[in-house]
């Protein structure tokens, strides 16, 4: 990655630079893997999920109405995808992700000393409905990554 903002990186895209939309990739995916994880429960569909969003995001790239803010942009598609994979799935009614292995393997980092902060917090989230646990890991991710190893 070359460091350019993501309008500048989505007008290269646009005016045909196919190898560009790699940049915006690396940017998100990673982060936004983890939210997919967290909403549907399973690496499979999480990963299905974020394809999609960026399949999506690609061919409709001309019609991102503030590329300065492709990633929020970006992240609405995945939410959309997540919603439509788990009431596909049946998945809405399922509790909170229990697969660890998945989870670490789906982080950058994981310091051992947060371990007991995030088991805590998923617990917490485990006992919301989908709809609030949905909002609760967007504002988690949104407003303190560092509160949440995972995010």
């Amino acid at each position: 990655m070359d460091g350019s903002s993501d309008a500048a990186v989505v007008a290269r895209v646009v005016r045909g630079d196919v190898e560009a939309f790699g940049e915006l990739v690396a940017r998100y995916r990673d982060r936004y893997f983890r939210y997919a994880m967290h909403m549907l429960g399973n690496r499979e569909d999480a990963e299905e999920a974020l394809q999609d969003a960026f399949t999506r995001a690609y061919r409709s790239l001309s019609r991102c109405d503030d590329p300065e803010r492709f990633g929020a942009w970006l992240f609405r598609i995945l939410v959309n995808r997540c919603r439509t994979s788990g009431a596909r799935r049946g998945r809405r009614l399922k509790t909170f992700v229990s697969d660890d292995m998945a989870l670490m393997d789906a982080s950058e980092e994981h310091p051992a000393e947060r371990r007991a902060w995030r088991e805590e917090i998923d617990r917490a989230l485990a006992r919301l409905r989908p709809e609030q646990r949905e909002a609760a890991i967007r504002k988690l991710l949104e407003c303190s990554p560092r509160a949440y190893p995972d995010g």
